[in-house]
């Protein structure tokens, strides 16, 4: 299900357990998870900007003076906005983004712009898998992936604390097998 939904409160602490059944409030992420996406999009506006540069020093080497003007503009104006975005994104999208335990399935909200409900089914889920990146791994976060029959449905939950992980891993597996009709 997708459309567009309320923010989640921000009463929603970053270390509130696991919700009861029929509670409609959702759990963030750890707060850490902001620093992780501020160095993956400062990383990818730097090389951005770097290639401008690049292009800009071959064009002034090569005597076209008028294009290496033009691309010194663009990246200058890639260095300001790659600056803005990393700082701002990130925050919003940890702003909006929640998960919860519900007695129907998993249920996810997320998105800045394009903002996505969606619940999956426990009788849908058939292995969640838990995984880390050398920069979540730093900052001692998870990635929570759960995998459903139809590949367009898989789901993950980044920046989950290690051991909040597992945790939830093995309680969404607890899930699925009182759930499992086979």
């Amino acid at each position: 299900m997708s459309g567009a939904t309320a923010p989640i409160p921000p009463t929603i602490g970053p270390v509130a357990p696991i919700v009861p059944s029929g509670s409609t409030q959702l759990r963030r992420l750890a707060p850490s998870i902001v620093a992780v996406w501020t160095i993956g999009t400062a990383i990818f506006w730097g090389c951005v900007t770097l290639t401008f540069g690049l292009f800009t020093l071959a064009s002034a080497l090569s005597g076209n003076i008028p294009i290496a003007m033009l691309l010194t503009l663009a990246m200058a104006a890639s260095a300001l906005l790659g600056g803005f975005l990393s700082w701002w994104l990130p925050r919003a999208r940890y702003r909006y983004w929640g998960y919860q335990l519900s007695p129907d399935g998993l249920v996810l909200q997320h998105g800045v712009l394009w903002r996505t409900h969606s619940v999956i089914p426990y009788v849908r889920i058939q292995h969640v898998d838990v995984g880390q990146g050398p920069v979540e791994r730093r900052f001692g976060l998870s990635r929570l992936q759960v995998h459903t029959a139809a590949a367009t449905t898989d789901s993950t939950i980044p920046g989950i604390r290690a051991d909040e992980a597992e945790s939830l891993r093995r309680a969404l597996l607890a899930r699925v097998g009182d759930d499992d009709a086979v």
